[in-house]
């Protein structure tokens, strides 16, 4: 029951309310052009991003970024985090 509620909370977002990302938004992010490597090392399949620089990234160069602090570059996992509509 917990799930269903949680799963219907996920899709009745506004574009204000955080939400995971879905898988579709997914394909799609990952599907743009260079978005299929790291934008600052170049490792395959990046699944971070910085909301602040539009990037993907990967694990490493993410925990970089975070270190920058928030206010330069805003760090979530495309897997794992929550997202507005106008971050994605």
């Amino acid at each position: 029951k917990h799930r269903h509620q949680y799963n219907q909370f996920l899709f009745q977002s506004t574009t204000m309310t955080p939400t995971c990302m879905i898988p579709g938004d997914q394909i799609a992010v990952k599907a743009l052009p260079g978005n299929q490597i790291c934008a600052d090392c170049g490792e395959a399949h990046p699944t971070w991003c910085s909301v602040s620089f539009g990037i993907l990234l990967c694990l490493e160069c993410s925990g970089k970024h975070r270190g920058l602090g928030v206010h330069v570059s805003f760090v979530r996992s495309l897997d794992m985090d929550s997202f507005t509509d106008k971050q994605v």
